[in-house]
């Protein structure tokens, strides 16, 4: 069930990033100590500008109450 909701999530945030005009690859870890597993961490590839990781912030966070200091950006083109 985790793997479910981890594709699940990591596809949900790529799909809102590219309607925001970003290209980038999404990898989502769930908690596994939760009842249920929740997304926790979110790890984000790509050559995104500085106003597109925040406005990619601020949405992971409105959607998936995941802070910003939990959210990852890397260097790197998308796969």
């Amino acid at each position: 069930m985790m793997d479910i909701i981890e594709a699940q999530s990591a596809a949900y945030i790529q799909d809102k990033a590219a309607a925001l005009g970003i290209t980038c690859t999404v990898r989502v870890e769930a908690d596994e100590a939760a009842e249920y597993p929740i997304p926790k961490v979110v790890t984000i590839t790509g050559e995104l500008s500085r106003e597109e990781r925040e406005a990619l912030t601020e949405q992971i966070e409105a959607d998936f109450a995941i802070p910003a200091d939990r959210q990852y950006y890397e260097s790197g083109g998308a796969e």
